[in-house]
């Protein structure tokens, strides 16, 4: 008999958790993923005509966080910092960078942060030449399709209502094209503030693969991450069409070209997708929104949804198990707001014998008791007026919270 344990922890804003809660349900997320979504948002970049950081992109991280917080994530904002370089290509820079930078916070491990990034600058070089092409960029794969592919995540997220276990951060880097310097920037901050970063999802390039080849992504990896690569490879397989290809010897050099690096370098575990079909019209200005395959590029943001939704929520292999498979709206507590008692009603699914928890909203402890039957009354007359939260979670990590208003 496997022991289900209630605990709580509470959430700032209050809100109501949902989950999927069967294979079905989380497929129907997926599918939801969108290529015309993806399609305007690379063309919504696309239009800006310039993302060299060297120019300025501040205008461009107001979009990214706009977006974001038109899909509820209301702490988004442009996160600046100064960069004083000499590029071996071009002039030397003395100017702010603007990265976006928005979060989502976790119910169950709020300490713990689950980051999904892709850079917002671009570059243009001269044809044949290393000459940057001053009046003008493209960056329609490179890298408006990796910051698609995140504003993707957050739509999703956002049109489901979901609140995950971990929280969920979206950035934009600027100043990738120039030396990853937004990403070196977000983590040296990140470490500063002694933020736990469970996992690092970084998409660079991710909308060019012929038609009629086979549809393959490349996934970078990191020595520290070698269980992150596998995952992305089962949630593939599960639920894409893409055949992903693991990188060996110096092929996998190329991991040091993108954000991902600057948290791998940290020890962070990070994971990094990019076309296996290059583009040839990369750092083009022939780099344009007409030569994508945006269905390709939903299908890596389904892995993404998938690599996300497996670490920041729950096992999604864990779907299929009905015991595992449990969402706020199958238990039942009554009344709500109440008094002296609630009445609190548990799945069937769910066995006995089970201890419970109630906390506070500032996550202090005030009851706990063992629940024997599938329905029990609780008293709560010795409580004191307020919001108290109730948090059933397994050893698998798949939980639900629910929360009832003491008068």
């Amino acid at each position: 008999m496997k022991k289900i344990l209630f605990i709580f922890t509470f959430s700032i804003a209050i809100c109501n958790l949902i989950q999927a809660q069967t294979r079905e349900e989380f497929e129907q997320m997926l599918a939801q993923i969108n290529s015309d979504s993806l399609r305007q948002t690379v063309m919504d970049m696309q239009s800006f005509r310039n993302r060299y950081c060297g120019v300025g992109n501040k205008e461009v991280a107001q979009y990214v966080v706009g977006r974001l917080q038109s899909y509820g994530v209301a702490n988004a904002a442009v996160d600046s910092f100064l960069l004083e370089i000499h590029p071996w290509f071009g002039s030397a820079i003395s100017r702010y960078m603007y990265n976006a930078k928005g979060t989502i916070t976790g119910i169950g491990q709020p300490d713990s942060t689950v980051i999904i990034g892709a850079h917002l600058d671009a570059i243009s070089f001269y044809e044949g030449t290393y000459t940057l092409v001053d009046t003008a960029t493209a960056g329609a794969d490179d890298n408006a399709s990796g910051i698609a592919v995140m504003l993707e995540m957050a739509r999703i997220m956002h049109l489901n209502n979901l609140t995950p276990r971990l929280n969920i951060s979206f950035m934009g880097f600027d100043a990738e094209e120039v030396g990853l310097y937004g990403a070196q920037v977000d983590i040296w901050r990140r470490l500063n503030a002694n933020e736990n970063i469970a996992l690092m999802i970084n998409n660079d390039m991710v909308a060019n693969q012929p038609e009629t080849d086979e549809w393959t992504l490349t996934l970078h990896w990191y020595d520290n991450a070698t269980d992150i690569v596998d995952k992305a490879v089962e949630l593939c397989g599960e639920f894409t069409t893409i055949t992903p290809y693991i990188p060996t010897g110096s092929e996998n050099d190329e991991r040091q070209a993108s954000d991902s690096w600057a948290y791998a370098q940290q020890d962070v575990k990070a994971i990094f997708s990019i076309e296996h079909s290059f583009s040839p019209y990369y750092h083009t200005l022939l780099d344009s929104y007409e030569y994508c395959n945006f269905d390709y590029t939903a299908e890596v943001a389904k892995m993404n949804f998938a690599m996300m939704f497996n670490y920041a929520f729950t096992d999604v292999m864990a779907l299929d198990i009905e015991d595992f498979s449990m969402s706020s709206n199958s238990v039942k507590l009554y009344p709500n707001p109440a008094t002296d008692y609630i009445d609190l009603q548990l799945p069937a699914s769910v066995r006995y014998n089970n201890e419970i928890g109630i906390y506070d909203i500032y996550g202090k402890l005030c009851k706990t008791f063992i629940m024997n039957e599938m329905q029990a009354r609780i008293q709560i007359s010795d409580l004191v007026s307020g919001v108290y939260f109730i948090r059933l979670q397994n050893e698998q990590g798949v939980f639900i919270n629910t929360k009832f208003v003491k008068m």
